[in-house]
């Protein structure tokens, strides 16, 4: 199959794949829920796997596999955050190692190769196979935004920051129609709603954008011009994988009704492990 056509069958599957485990919360449990969603994450995941694989030489079935395992992960995260937030922690840890094995396959380079977490602005990466095992970046994107929070006078809280392992703001003002919103991996909370069921929700969010990272190296890995270009980002101690990544994903907000975003795939999810 041409690499053309594994791209393509990727990013229509990433919108859909959450689509196709739709479901009813008064007719299915919780537990079925978790597990639809976990599958979804798996399927979502073994395809970015699976064409990375394919394109670095290591056969599609076998790196699907492995990818499916890591999207697995990321699912039991997300559904482990949703149901209980003390554990939110744990729960970055889990879905940071899931989307890492999704990286390494995707890369052809054998699992626990590297490793990858962020917190806000700062991505932190450790891979064994170079000379320095260590390293950090900015990501764009998530510095913009908590500058523009910081610089619009919304609330940063330390306790609530290092408690859930994601930088928390509180609005300055009352927000309109919506208890919170998450932008890049931060979350802005209404000041006048702090409620738990709130802050399980927009931390899956985050998590999904963490999880697009493997999709955005995928990208970037196209050809040795895109190779080339995230070289010379990374050089400069940027990433801007995990926002390439979502683009795919958080464009189908464009085609939605504000009245009809819990039918778009990425709040179905968030929704569903917390209801």
């Amino acid at each position: 199959m041409e690499f053309s056509k594994l791209v393509k069958k990727v990013l229509v599957s990433s919108l859909g794949a959450l689509t196709i485990l739709n479901y009813s919360p008064k007719q299915v449990s919780a537990n079925e829920r978790a597990f639809d969603f976990t599958l979804a994450n798996g399927v979502l995941q073994s395809l970015v796997a699976g064409v990375g694989g394919y394109r670095n030489g290591c056969g599609f079935l076998k790196s699907a596999i492995k990818g499916f395992v890591g999207g697995s992960l990321e699912g039991m995260a997300k559904s482990c955050v949703g149901d209980d937030i003390s554990c939110a922690w744990p729960a970055k840890l889990m879905n940071a190692l899931g989307a890492s094995i999704v990286n390494d396959t995707a890369n052809c380079d054998s699992l626990g190769t590297s490793f990858a977490v962020d917190y806000g602005p700062v991505f932190l990466e450790w891979k064994n196979d170079r000379k320095d095992k260590f390293n950090w970046y900015i990501l764009p994107d998530s510095l913009g935004v908590e500058l523009a929070l910081i610089g619009n006078g919304h609330k940063f809280s330390l306790e609530d920051s290092v408690k859930y392992g994601i930088p928390i703001f509180y609005s300055k003002d009352e927000m309109n129609n919506v208890n919170a919103v998450t932008l890049t991996n931060n979350i802005l909370i209404d000041k006048s709603s702090e409620r738990e069921n709130t802050k399980k929700h927009e931390s899956i969010h985050t998590f999904q954008y963490f999880d697009s990272y493997p999709l955005g190296n995928l990208i970037l890995n196209f050809n040795d011009k895109s190779n080339k270009i995230k070289t010379n980002i990374e050089e400069s101690h940027f990433k801007i994988e995990p926002l390439l990544g979502f683009i795919p994903l958080v464009s189908t907000y464009l085609f939605y009704n504000p009245n009809t975003f819990t039918n778009i795939p990425l709040e179905q999810e968030a929704y569903g492990l917390t209801e």
